[in-house]
């Protein structure tokens, strides 16, 4: 085997990605599973964690979720660190039915690996469970952490996460609908295109302004959302959808 561990790390991978698609199982995990926990610092750890939940969720998950959470101490800070928290996150909800584990996990990908590519992926994720299971409050905490994100990549110099508008309109119906608090929603919703003139939601958010205005009784308000919608983009498919009590003559 090379000296080198990403000579040595390709080399195996490469190895147990043959074995793997020869359908020969136990030859395939044992080299893929070495790349995992003898070179956790190179970047094929994570395809090698990746190859091994895709060929084997569907068998046996909990034995796998047992086996990825022996890792987590051991390789905790490493390369593979995140990805092993991603992966038993994805099972836990999926295939073992523990969406609060998967949360958990989730908000551990950011807490302990801030650099992480996953970051803002795992924040998304763990918004969209708490509301899932209800905490909403939870959810909106989790959405403004991500959202703030947009702020420290503005003066970083960094990327916006492609979670960030979407955050922006989760944000504004999780207010309304699931905490009554209608003028933090109107905010959230009107919030969006400013921040994000490129993106596709901005529809979605007048329509959503058009809806929380008419639940506040502005029938006048929500009318020139309306207009403001169909000015934007005359085809929207919001424009034919019936918003409760309100009528635009």
């Amino acid at each position: 085997m090379p000296d080198d561990p990403t000579t040595a790390a390709t080399a195996t991978y490469r190895a147990g990605d043959l074995y793997l698609r020869e359908h020969k199982t136990v030859e395939a995990w044992t080299l893929l599973w070495r790349v995992v926990t003898d070179y956790p610092d190179e970047s094929l750890a994570g395809d090698a964690i990746r190859d091994i939940v895709a060929d084997g969720r569907g068998r046996d998950a909990r034995a796998l979720a047992d086996e990825i959470a022996k890792l987590l101490t051991p390789l905790a800070g490493t390369q593979v660190g995140d990805n092993l928290l991603w992966w038993l996150a994805d099972l836990d909800e999926h295939e073992l039915g523990n969406a609060a584990a998967a949360r958990g996990l989730y908000d551990q990908i950011y807490t302990d690996y801030p650099e992480s590519g996953m970051r803002d992926d795992a924040r998304w994720h763990a918004a969209r469970i708490s509301r899932a299971i209800g905490d909403s409050k939870g959810a909106a905490t989790r959405l403004r952490a991500l959202l703030a994100t947009r702020e420290v990549a503005m003066f970083a110099g960094s990327y916006f996460s492609i979670w960030l508008d979407d955050a922006q309109l989760e944000l504004g119906k999780i207010l309304r609908d699931d905490l009554n608090d209608l003028d933090g929603a109107l905010a959230a919703f009107r919030q969006l295109p400013k921040d994000y003139p490129a993106s596709i939601l901005k529809d979605d958010a007048l329509y959503e302004i058009a809806v929380t205005l008419a639940r506040r009784h502005d029938t006048a308000g929500a009318c020139r959302a309306l207009a403001d919608l169909k000015a934007l983009e005359a085809d929207s498919k919001y424009l034919s959808r019936p918003i409760e009590g309100l009528r635009c003559d």
